[in-house]
């Protein structure tokens, strides 16, 4: 598996999500936050409305 964005997908190679290291969401995109990475649709849409990394547990979402 490989977070970088530059990385093709193929066979052998999957993409996984920088932040939350999911490897099948509907769809991915470039993190704003960490260049030349690739994020998951959630989040990357959390990077670019709170400008933050999106938290991986509810309990981080609270502080």
């Amino acid at each position: 598996h490989t977070d970088d964005a530059a990385s093709k997908e193929t066979q052998y190679l999957r993409r996984r999500c920088f932040n939350c290291h999911t490897t099948e969401p509907p769809s991915w995109r470039r993190s704003t936050l960490q260049p030349g990475k690739i994020v998951c649709n959630k989040c990357g849409l959390y990077e670019r409305t709170h400008l933050r990394p999106r938290p991986l547990r509810f309990d981080e979402l609270r502080a």
